[in-house]
């Protein structure tokens, strides 16, 4: 009798997890590497979809192409190279960043500084990599 109390808790376990299980919603997640570090999406979905990883990887790497300052050729870089003032063909995605960057800039009262690139490079963040601590006067040009 005691066998048989046992067996039915596991059953009934089971059954239970089981119902949860088929019940739950399901995730496709998706990794990858871009931007020097990784990425996970996970999207809530009952079926796999192949192609959206193919998507997904080749949209960020189009970004990363475009934006980022440690890709020579990227928009971001030469904004970077260019002298103040002269003018430079952006895409439309970079304008809309830019826009994007210009208004928390103006919404933070300057805490947030999209035109950083020197002091990011001073410091040794950026794409040259020279790691050192400027001296004070260096820091107050």
């Amino acid at each position: 009798m005691q066998l048989f109390r046992y067996i039915s808790i596991v059953l009934l376990v089971t059954v239970i997890g089981f119902y949860i299980y088929q019940n739950s919603p399901h995730y496709q997640i998706i990794k990858g590497d871009v931007f020097g570090t990784s990425y996970k999406v996970k999207i809530r979905t009952d079926r796999k979809n192949r192609v959206l990883k193919y998507k997904i990887k080749e949209k960020l790497q189009q970004i990363n192409q475009s934006m980022s300052v440690f890709e020579e050729g990227s928009e971001v870089s030469e904004i970077n190279r260019e002298n103040k003032g002269k003018k430079i063909k952006l895409s439309q995605s970079m304008r809309t960043v830019l826009r994007a960057a210009k208004k928390v800039y103006e919404q933070s009262n300057g805490a947030f500084d999209p035109t950083l690139a020197p002091v990011i490079d001073l410091w040794g963040f950026g794409p040259h990599r020279q790691v050192h601590i400027p001296n004070d006067k260096v820091l107050k040009n």
